[in-house]
């Protein structure tokens, strides 16, 4: 068995740091790499990714999003009726001002 020097220990730390430092810096170039691949595929590619989420079962913020959907159809059926019904309202009364002056009443389209 050999004794260590100094000078010995001091290389053995700065070859270990080294090793350290490379294994981290490989680390990271294969984070990036992969992370790199997947946002790629989803941009140039973004059916396959909709396909995985829905093997994931369905989405809590997308159901969220149906909801509001379907509120917002909703009112806007409500909003067309009350507009029909004020323009069938208003036509009797535009009739009648026209017939007065002898001019056909405007529709609008």
């Amino acid at each position: 068995m050999t004794r260590r020097t100094g000078i010995t220990r001091s290389l053995t730390n700065i070859v270990d740091d080294i090793k350290d430092l490379l294994d981290d810096a490989l680390d990271s170039v294969g984070d990036l790499e992969h992370d790199t691949r997947d946002s790629l595929s989803r941009t140039l590619c973004p059916e396959r990714g909709r396909r995985s989420q829905r093997r994931h079962g369905p989405d809590p913020d997308d159901a969220v999003g149906q909801v509001e959907l379907t509120a917002l159809w909703t009112r806007l059926g409500q909003i067309e009726e009350l507009l029909r019904q004020q323009q069938t309202a208003a036509a009797p009364d535009s009739a009648k001002a026209a017939g007065a002056s002898g001019r056909a009443p405007k529709t609008s389209s």
